[in-house]
């Protein structure tokens, strides 16, 4: 049988799942990689579908995996020319991949595929939340255990974060509006004002080192303009994997994009494979997920001076109880919900059900 593969942007869709340090270097796509290996091993071919292929080329009896990319399958590939099964995953939370959220491209979504994950119901309209097509998965890690050459690195520095500045101004405003999507409807889950707050604040103290691309501009968050980084906090972007230089710190302020309950990305667990004990902020039921003291809490800190003084008190003894908890964590695969084999094993479920 052919499986078919599409993503939101076109240069993953040239080969069946992006690899290699130019189109994955931080494996983003493990889960993807290890499901294509079982299926190709149960005998499937496994293709891309990009804006080269005719819907006529796109086998009667295969299926299609839709990552959030329903808007990029061929027009009639549905409509004329139909496949065995379309499943379609909301990966983007909706303040990030508001364009997904819109009424009409959900209504596309429920009309036009057999299942529909999403990692929670109320991301989506009301009318589909109860639809029988609609089934929960969690955001799978790109880890199958700890960087063992970097998690006992030593002589590390104190605080980092690595993010892009992705504030949302007034262009992006008005296209979400005309896609039919309110960003204030999602405002008060939206945590890049908060983040701005905890780093310009760390950054005015020279306690903190920022990479990603625009920390070193102004940048507008709908009615909030923020300012370039101070104190040469911002140190540019990360060229290739990312790991190297998490292992470099003690600690990483981990901001979630958005607050919704089971909302956790891999932000956490690149941390946990480094043994950079991560200061996350984020999905509001995270203690359901990860056991106590393998984090801490920013919402337990009022101010960048309270969060600072507990991070320099802190002695060897404790981070190595965080460290701990955070490699017992991440070497469990099996008992973790984000992993990503549990993630390719939910493709390959879905795959024989057909």
């Amino acid at each position: 049988m052919n499986i078919y593969w599409a993503f939101p942007e076109q240069k993953w869709n040239v080969e069946p799942i992006p690899e290699g340090k130019d189109l994955d270097p931080n494996r983003a796509f493990l889960p993807l990689q290890l499901a294509k290996k079982a299926l190709q091993g149960l005998g499937h071919v496994v293709l891309p579908i990009n804006n080269r292929y005719r819907s006529q080329e796109i086998s009667h009896d295969g299926i299609v995996f839709s990552f959030d990319a329903m808007h990029l399958l061929p027009k009639d590939i549905l409509r004329k020319h139909p496949v065995k099964r379309l499943i379609h995953f909301f990966m983007e939370a909706p303040m990030v991949g508001m364009r997904y959220y819109s009424h009409k491209y959900q209504q596309d979504v429920f009309e036009k595929a057999d299942t529909v994950f999403i990692q929670d119901p109320s991301y989506i309209h009301t009318r589909f939340r109860n639809s029988k097509k609609l089934k929960a998965f969690k955001f799978a890690h790109s880890h199958l255990g700890i960087e063992d050459s970097l998690f006992s690195h030593s002589s590390r520095k104190l605080l980092v974060l690595i993010n892009a500045n992705k504030g949302i101004g007034l262009k992006q405003s008005l296209k979400r509006l005309m896609l039919g999507v309110n960003p204030l409807s999602y405002y008060p889950n939206w945590l890049l004002r908060e983040r701005m707050r905890w780093i310009h604040d760390l950054a005015r103290k020279k306690e903190i080192d920022v990479y990603g691309y625009g920390w070193n501009r102004y940048s507008l968050e709908l009615s909030h303009v923020s300012s370039p980084l101070e104190n040469q906090a911002w140190k540019g972007t990360v060229e290739g994997p990312k790991f190297p230089v998490l292992a470099e710190y003690d600690f990483c302020l981990c901001f979630e994009n958005s607050r919704f309950p089971g909302y956790v990305t891999e932000k956490i667990f690149d941390c946990f494979s480094t043994g950079t004990i991560p200061i996350y902020r984020g999905a509001p039921n995270i203690n359901e997920y990860l056991p106590e003291g393998s984090f801490i809490n920013l919402s337990d800190f009022n101010s960048g001076d309270e969060l600072l003084r507990f991070l320099k008190n802190m002695d060897d003894s404790v981070k190595s109880g965080y460290r701990e908890k955070m490699k017992s964590y991440l070497n469990n695969h099996r008992d973790d919900p984000f992993s990503p084999l549990r993630m390719a094993d939910l493709i390959v479920q879905e795959v024989e059900k057909a």
